[in-house]
């Protein structure tokens, strides 16, 4: 019983940190190459050209941003959309 118990702990804890690791937030780094306001969305283009969009939940935010500001985002990929889990201007901007 207790072996059982001990494996079923193990297999426990596997399934959490593959779980983690599945909902794990992507990062980005660049320039804001476009805002859509109505949308709540920006693209952004980092140092080796890749665009991503990403959503903002508060769409208010985005009035504090420019065309051309650097930021820094952390974004999880939810019902097809990178939405925004941390969105800031990089710092020394």
């Amino acid at each position: 019983m207790k072996r059982l118990t001990t494996v079923l702990a193990g297999a426990t804890l596997c399934i959490a940190i593959l779980m983690g690791l599945a909902s794990a937030a992507e990062k980005i780094k660049g320039k804001i190459k476009s805002i859509d306001a109505g949308a709540g969305t920006v693209v952004v283009t980092d140092s080796a050209g890749k665009d991503v969009s990403i959503t903002l939940e508060d769409k208010g935010k985005l009035n504090r941003y420019s065309v051309g500001d650097k930021v820094k985002s952390k974004y999880e990929s939810k019902s097809g959309k990178n939405v925004a889990t941390d969105f800031r201007k990089a710092e020394g901007c």
